[in-house]
């Protein structure tokens, strides 16, 4: 919730004031959520601002794996091989959003480098 207001008010120059009421804020999903390998070990996660949020949760295959209150996230839990989705949750204060989409990765298998050889010594 965002707080408890009266509000007052003038008739005929007497003051009155409403009961106390609660004004609730519903936080959208974050939405454009993008994901960009940088390598075999860490991913970049981008998103859209979502108005009133002062942070996001990130989450990888249901865990939540950081908060951060950027607009990206770095995730370098990753495993050379593994497939991921990642869901971002929009914060403020007690409220969430609900949770986005997600968009999902699947991880290249480090491939090992082809030995050259530079010369031969025979003996």
């Amino acid at each position: 919730n965002y707080g408890n207001w009266k509000v007052k008010a003038y008739f005929n120059e007497e003051l009155f004031f409403t009961q106390a009421f609660i004004v609730e804020i519903n936080l959208n999903k974050p939405t454009n959520l993008n994901i960009i390998l940088n390598d075999t070990n860490n991913v970049n996660l981008t998103w859209n601002a979502v108005d009133l949020a002062e942070s996001y949760r990130i989450y990888r295959n249901g865990n939540m794996i950081s908060t951060t209150n950027n607009l990206y996230s770095i995730d370098n839990g990753i495993v050379p091989g593994e497939s991921y989705v990642y869901k971002v949750i929009a914060v403020r204060g007690n409220r969430t959003s609900l949770i986005n989409d997600g968009v999902s990765i699947d991880i290249p298998v480090d491939e090992l480098p082809v030995p050259t050889i530079e010369s031969i010594i025979m003996e």
